[in-house]
């Protein structure tokens, strides 16, 4: 049986039994929502899995068979998860090779037309004019018939399509986006004039 843990592993906030902020996945991972919709961007640094909100439990059950006083924070909290996590994708998908790409489409010098696969990662922010800037964090991409929706920040919303020669063009909420994609990664920039943020995410591999 899974455990439920006491406390957020970024920001150590704790989550009593009927916590209505509590976010987990599978293997006990749990994250606070406000961590969850700002640095983390939606995605479990652990895992890779997307966030549920946390059962409610009766107090008396949770206390006897779930509860557990185990902490698990991260060292450097949730800017710390974001940059292993980066440098963990980027590793593993360095010098590789080429991978095939399992949509529909051709692919023309490593650019597909179709992509229907996950790419993960993460964004790092060099433009900050505004105190109202969105926190960078961990990207997921999925692409379906070359259009996906680019999350900035847990609640900023970017449209993109790919373009037939592997370039991104997306527009949403004053924000703009530009980049490159290709099977095994897509990589770009989103900026409005006062935010800006650099974002690489890597093609999930097949387990």
């Amino acid at each position: 049986m899974l455990e439920l843990r006491p406390n957020c592993e970024c920001c150590d906030r704790d989550f009593p039994p009927d916590s209505l902020a509590a976010r987990t996945w599978s293997f006990e991972c749990t994250f606070c929502v406000a961590c969850v919709e700002g640095a983390l961007g939606g995605m479990c640094p652990n895992c890779g899995g997307e966030f549920l909100r946390r059962p409610i439990y009766p107090a008396e059950k949770f206390a006897c068979a779930l509860a557990t006083t185990t902490q698990a924070l991260k060292r450097g909290g949730c800017t710390a998860l974001v940059l292993w996590l980066a440098l963990v994708l980027g590793g593993c998908n360095g010098g590789t090779g080429t991978l095939p790409v399992t949509g529909g489409g051709a692919v023309q010098d490593g650019i597909a037309g179709n992509f229907e696969i996950i790419y993960r990662g993460a964004s790092t922010r060099f433009q900050a004019d505004d105190r109202a800037c969105p926190s960078p964090g961990l990207v997921a991409i999925r692409p379906e018939n070359d259009v996906f929706t680019y999350r900035l920040g847990g609640r900023v919303l970017i449209e993109t399509t790919i373009i037939g020669d592997g370039t991104l063009s997306g527009q949403g909420q004053n924000y703009t986006l530009t980049g490159t994609a290709s099977a095994d990664k897509i990589e770009g920039d989103v900026t409005n004039g006062r935010c800006g943020y650099h974002f690489r995410a890597f093609r999930k591999r097949e387990s």
